[in-house]
């Protein structure tokens, strides 16, 4: 299962639901920490505007609930990830909350970041690289 942006959230939660039903996902640019888009930092980031409080919601428990980091033990497939170090709407924290979280439940996981791009990989070598 693959996704990017939204789809690396529902592709990790995928993996998550049905653990038996896919046999890896990659999630490229992801938001995985739901609490963490309720960040001051996040809120007020002026790409997003009020999206986070307005289309994610502050239930931070139900937001923990429904977040991959969170849910990590329950991944049994391997896992790629993939991120930018400038970017906005996904920062990096989300890759590396989840990479620590899929590694300390044991799932094989590799990860992929280019500390200059953003929300996607927009240069060549990167995008070979990807």
């Amino acid at each position: 299962m693959y996704g990017a942006s939204y789809g690396a959230y529902a592709a990790l939660m995928g993996a998550a639901k049905e653990p038996v039903l896919y046999r890896c996902a990659a999630g490229y640019v992801g938001v995985y920490d739901l609490p963490m888009m309720q960040r001051g930092d996040m809120r007020t980031a002026r790409s997003l505007g009020n999206w986070p409080k307005d289309c994610v919601g502050e239930d931070t428990a139900a937001l923990a609930a429904a977040s991959p980091s969170r849910l990590a033990e329950r991944i049994k497939i391997p896992v790629f990830l993939t991120d930018g170090g400038d970017d906005e709407i996904a920062p990096i924290e989300h890759t590396r909350m989840m990479e620590a979280a899929l590694r300390k439940a044991g799932v094989p996981v590799e990860s992929l970041c280019s500390s200059t791009e953003g929300h996607g990989f927009f240069t060549e070598p990167h995008q070979r690289e990807y």
